[in-house]
C-alpha cells in the first residue's frame, strides 16, 4: 500500500534526501529518467514497536531470499523523529516507455527485509511514483530469537558438599526451525563459578538466547539447553552434560547442585593465612603486631623449600605455597580425589614466626597441615603479651 507523500512534510523530506544514496534501478530503455524517494516503518509483529538496525535492500526482480544478493540499494532502519524502525532511500531509473512520458513514471520494486532476532520477508511495492515520495505500508517482522532471564545453579565437590569456586562451566544451547526441531546451529554461553549471597560454587548465565522458528507472533519459546563442567581442573562426578529446559524472559535455577571432582594432577598449591596479635602491658585489648617475620618451610619433589612473609599493620600475612607429587603417589586417606595436603611429619611442614617480641617458644607454631582444597587455609592467631 502506498501512502500519499503530503502526509510526512517536504521540509522533512528535504533534509534526509541529502543524506540518501543514489543508485541506478534499471527497468527498461534508457529515454527517460525517473527518480523517487521511498521511505516506511518496520516494526515487531507482535508489539507494534519499531525495529532498528534491520537491513532493507531494494531489487528490481522478486529475490529468492531477503538477503539474495543482486539488489541496487540498501540502507538500515533507525529513529526518525522519535520513532525507531524508520528507513529511507532514493531510487534512480531509467525506462524507454514511461508511464507518463517525460512527465514521470511509475514502477514495481521489491524490498528485502533482514535482522538478525527476526523472520526475514521479502515484499512487493507496487505504484512507485516518481518525483515524489513514496511512503510505503509498514513492515511487520515475526521475532524468532528469545532469550531466558538469568540461568544459575551451584557447583559442590563431590567429596564434602562444599561450593567450589574458580570452575568453567559452559550451557549450549540450540536454535530450533519451523518445527522446533534443532537446527544443528547452537549458542555456547561460558561461566565460572564464585561467591553469591555469601556461598561458594555459584555460576550465573545472564538471558542466554536462541531462535526458534516454530513461535507464534507474540509467543514465548522454549528450548532444552545442555550445562556441563568444561575445566582443565575438575569434571563433573557424572561426565554426562544435564538437560536444562530454559523458557523466554524467565529466570531458571538448576536444580540440584552439579558434583564435580579434580581432575588427576601432579601440582598443587594452596594459600595460607594468619594472624600475630599484641597486648601491650596495661592495656585492655590485643592489636596486630607488624613487623613479625613468618617463615613456611616444606619439602616435595623439587627438594627444600620455603616462602617468607611479614605482617602487615593488622598483623596479618598471606601467602601461597605450590608443591609437587610424583606420578602414581596416592595421598592420605580422606584426601578428596585429585587433592592434597603437606604434612608435618611427611613433608617437613614448619611455620616460624621471628620478632623480638615474641619468645624462642612461640617462634614455631605450625606443625600441622595445609589443604590444597580449602581456601584459604588459616593459621591460629598469634597471641602475645608484654609483661609488666
Amino acid at each position: 500500500m502506498i501512502q500519499n507523500h503530503r502526509r510526512i512534510p517536504r521540509r522533512y523530506g528535504r533534509s534526509l534526501l541529502l543524506a540518501a544514496a543514489v543508485l541506478p534501478l534499471l527497468l527498461g530503455g534508457c529515454s527517460y529518467y525517473h527518480r523517487a524517494t521511498v521511505q516506511g516503518f518496520v516494526e515487531d509483529e507482535a508489539t507494534g514497536t519499531g525495529i532498528n538496525n534491520a537491513t532493507v535492500r531494494f531489487y528490481q526482480e522478486e529475490p529468492n531470499r531477503p538477503s539474495s544478493s543482486g539488489f541496487f540499494a540498501r540502507t538500515s532502519t533507525s529513529t526518525s523523529g522519535g520513532n525507531p524502525g524508520y528507513y529511507r532511500n532514493t531510487v534512480v531509473w531509467d525506462r524507454y516507455f514511461s508511464e507518463f512520458g517525460a512527465e514521470g513514471d511509475s514502477g514495481t520494486i521489491y524490498l528485502g527485509v533482514t535482522h538478525p532476532d527476526y523472520q526475514g520477508r521479502v515484499i512487493r511495492m507496487p505504484g512507485i511514483l516518481s518525483d515524489d515520495i513514496n511512503t510505503l505500508q509498514t513492515i511487520q517482522l515475526q521475532r524468532v530469537t528469545f532469550a531466558a532471564g538469568e540461568v544459575y545453579g551451584r557447583v559442590i565437590r563431590a567429596g564434602d558438599g562444599s561450593g567450589v569456586n574458580g570452575v568453567r562451566m559452559v550451557l549450549t544451547v540450540p536454535d530450533l526451525d519451523d518445527a522446533g526441531s534443532p537446527t544443528g546451529s547452537e549458542r555456547e554461553y561460558v561461566a565460572v563459578t564464585g561467591m553469591r549471597t555469601g556461598e561458594s560454587g555459584w555460576y550465573s548465565f545472564d538471558e542466554p538466547s536462541w531462535r526458534d522458528a516454530s513461535t507464534d507472533p507474540g509467543g514465548s519459546s522454549e528450548v532444552d539447553a545442555r550445562i556441563e563442567i568444561d575445566d582443565p581442573d575438575w569434571k563433573g562426578e557424572n561426565p554426562e552434560p544435564r538437560t536444562v529446559r530454559l523458557i523466554s524472559e524467565q529466570d531458571r535455577e538448576v536444580p540440584d547442585s552439579m558434583r564435580a571432582v579434580r581432575q588427576p594432577r601432579s601440582e598443587f598449591s594452596a594459600t595460607l593465612t594468619g594472624r600475630v596479635l599484641y597486648r601491650p602491658a596495661g592495656a585492655e585489648e590485643y592489636r596486630g603486631l607488624a613487623g613479625v617475620e613468618v617463615e613456611i618451610s616444606w619439602s616435595d619433589e623439587r627438594g627444600d623449600r620455603s616462602e617468607i612473609r611479614e605482617t602487615g599493620p593488622d598483623g596479618s600475612f598471606t601467602a601461597s605455597l605450590s608443591w609437587q607429587r610424583e606420578e602414581g603417589y596416592l595421598p592420605p586417606a580422606g584426601v578428596p580425589e585429585g587433592e592434597d595436603m603437606l604434612r608435618a611429619s611427611e613433608d617437613q611442614l614448619v611455620v616460624e614466626y621471628r620478632h623480638q617480641k615474641i619468645d624462642a617458644a612461640d617462634e614455631d607454631r605450625g606443625r600441622g597441615a595445609i589443604r590444597s582444597w580449602v581456601t584459604p587455609n588459616r593459621m591460629p592467631d598469634l597471641y602475645l603479651e608484654e609483661s609488666p
